[in-house]
């Protein structure tokens, strides 16, 4: 099946953002909660606590950098495929890509690409306001029809 070309431009999703600081509160709740539990002095619990606060915090602002933020350098901006060939866009350069898999859900789309001329992988987070409705609607439809996973089990 002959795939037509496709381009999508991906902005930052506050959704992602909402998620990674949930996740990381909750994170941070069970950790002080594993303090309390700990049978420690209450002034190694004073000295202890603003540490897992700061790193959880680093932590946080880490991944929303990493994953939410336009000027981290492997920040993808859109994709391209043409003649069944994928092109990322990131801060740095185009990069000529394989897709390695998928994961497509009604509201998710996440994708895993590995760079064609070096090591590097990227992955591809998309949320219902990560690029228009009708893009990731046609982005959707044509990952079901692809056979990625097909050419991972013949490596």
């Amino acid at each position: 099946m002959d795939l037509p070309s496709f381009d999508l431009q991906v902005t930052p999703s506050r959704w992602l953002r909402y998620y990674l600081s949930v996740v990381h509160v909750l994170v941070l709740l069970v950790l002080c909660y594993w303090l309390l539990l700990l049978d420690l002095a209450d002034s190694l619990r004073v000295l202890i606590f603003p540490w897992l606060v700061i790193v959880v915090f680093l932590l946080w602002r880490y991944s929303c950098w990493c994953y939410v933020n336009s000027q981290h350098p492997q920040f993808v901006h859109g994709f391209s495929f043409r003649e069944q060939v994928w092109c990322l866009y990131t801060s740095e350069k185009p990069v000529a890509v394989s897709l390695r898999a998928a994961t497509v859900w009604r509201c998710l789309v996440v994708m895993n690409f590995k760079s064609q001329y070096s090591a590097e992988s990227y992955v591809l987070v998309l949320l219902a306001d990560s690029a228009e409705q009708t893009q990731l609607r046609r982005l959707r439809v044509m990952l079901r029809h692809m056979q990625v996973f097909e050419a991972l089990r013949r490596i």
